[in-house]
């Protein structure tokens, strides 16, 4: 069974999200905080994980993502996706390619999401 991890602060978002994901048989773990989601990463291992970029903890999806590479190391080579309503600038999307992170715009759909993430992770 694939594992997803979701950190994303909206409430409403993550249940939809769960429901697609199990509806799929997917394991998905849902956290709406920054901290928790980075200290997931450290000891599960995920097949996907996908990051807020707007957090309501002060924390960005790219802070997020770079607490994940740098000491996930559980979680370093799994494909990441960052969902985001912001426009990224060219420093910001340098530093998602670099990692190989996939950043995708808000609003989305969730069979879209769902989608792009079967064709990362089979």
């Amino acid at each position: 069974m694939k594992k997803v991890l979701i950190i994303d602060d909206s409430e409403e978002f993550n249940f939809l999200m769960m429901s697609l994901f199990k509806f799929h048989k997917y394991e998905v773990e849902t956290v709406t905080s920054s901290q928790t989601g980075i200290e997931k990463s450290l000891d599960t291992k995920f097949d996907v994980i996908i990051v807020d970029y707007m957090m309501e903890d002060g924390k960005t999806g790219l802070d997020i993502l770079n607490e994940i590479v740098f000491d996930g190391a559980v979680n370093y080579k799994t494909p990441k996706i960052l969902l985001t309503a912001k426009f990224l600038d060219d420093d910001e999307k340098d530093e998602l390619l670099k990692y190989g992170v996939v950043y995708l715009s808000k609003p989305i759909m969730p069979n879209d999401l769902f989608r792009k993430i079967t064709e990362m992770i089979g």
